[in-house]
């Protein structure tokens, strides 16, 4: 067993610390959420990541973005964001996509995944990816953020989860800002239901969606 994973137990075991070793997860978007969710899934220890994001680190990032830095400005945020699994765990097998997803990559992209990670910024793709998702037969974790409210759900196959959540016709947009705290504990929460997910545990989310609201300190789940 590898030392560096040591303090992840009892909260994992053995057995399971051995299983992520042998599962892949993709995270779509390596922006506010998905820079946390790579790093946490890096230091878990999972097996193999497989990367999605099209973008470039722009000066706007810097408040909230774990991968943007001074030094990775105007560079791809799936290299920056190989490189610093690279920097974690060298064992860890990194797919990176210098892509955004569309209809055309998804299928190619997703297949052969064991979970999916919104880690996205709008609506439209949020969907894309979901549809992807049920047709793979793959459970997707659902995070999203604005200022300082958060939200998270667990999107098991042919639940239709986020086509409850978001209306498709006249999608509006929520206020676009982004703080660096809502970002990370939105990330933290949806790895950790990745994980039991990943663990044939069942979410905590999974038949529920999560509302937080960090200035007023307050949680509430909604059933659905």
């Amino acid at each position: 067993m590898n030392e560096r994973h040591i303090r992840n137990f009892p909260a994992i075991s053995r057995a399971n610390q051995e299983r992520l070793r042998t599962l892949r997860v993709c995270v779509v978007g390596c922006g506010g959420l998905g820079g946390y969710i790579i790093e946490y899934f890096a230091r878990l220890g999972i097996g193999s990541l497989v990367l999605v994001d099209g973008d470039i680190f722009e000066p706007s990032n810097l408040n909230r973005q774990l991968l943007c830095t001074e030094e990775t400005l105007g560079k791809l945020k799936v290299d920056a964001a190989a490189e610093r699994v690279g920097m974690i765990d060298p064992d860890i097998e990194v797919i990176a996509h210098d892509e955004f997803l569309n209809e055309s990559n998804g299928i190619a992209i997703l297949e052969h995944c064991h979970l999916a990670m919104d880690a996205l910024d709008n609506i439209r793709s949020r969907l894309l990816l979901a549809r992807f998702c049920d047709h793979l037969d793959i459970p997707m974790i659902h995070g999203a953020i604005s200022g300082w409210n958060l939200q998270a759900t667990t999107c098991m196959p042919k639940s239709h989860r986020l086509d409850n959540i978001y209306h498709q016709e006249n999608i509006i947009e929520a206020d676009r800002s982004s703080l660096v705290f809502t970002a990370s504990l939105c990330a933290a929460v949806q790895t950790a239901e990745g994980v039991k997910v990943l663990l044939g545990e069942k979410s905590s989310l999974e038949e529920r969606l999560l509302i937080g609201n960090l200035k007023e300190m307050s949680f509430e789940y909604i059933d659905m």
